[in-house]
Parts: structure tokens; sequence; C-alpha cells
């Protein structure tokens, strides 16, 4: 079974700033963001692959 992993959003820079200087305190800035705030984009199947490097990388 692999690895479980979710990412971390830091939505501001008082949050980014408690991630990287605290070992406990970073539990604070750790909750749910709001969907409204995220912009979903369909990407190419390309990229998952490690070696995929090309303009559509950005394309909206």
């Amino acid at each position: 079974m692999g690895s479980v992993r979710m990412p971390v959003i830091l939505g501001d820079k008082d949050s980014t700033d408690t991630w990287l200087s605290s070992t406990s305190g970073f539990k604070s800035v750790m909750k749910p963001y709001e969907e409204s705030d995220l912009a979903w984009y369909p990407v190419t199947p390309a990229m998952g692959k490690p070696s995929f490097d090309g303009p559509e990388c950005i394309k909206e």
C-alpha cells in the first residue's frame, strides 16, 4: 500500500511563516481551504510523468 498524502495550501504570509518556523504551532494553520478560492483546470495525462516539461505545463 502506498503513502497517503495531502497537499498543504498556505494562503497567506503569516501561515507560511508559521509553517516554516514552528515545530508544533503549525497545527494552527492546518484547516480546510475554501474551494471557492481554488481554480481548477484540466491537464494532459502527460502531467503524471516526471519527465514531462512542455508549454502545456502552464497552459490555462
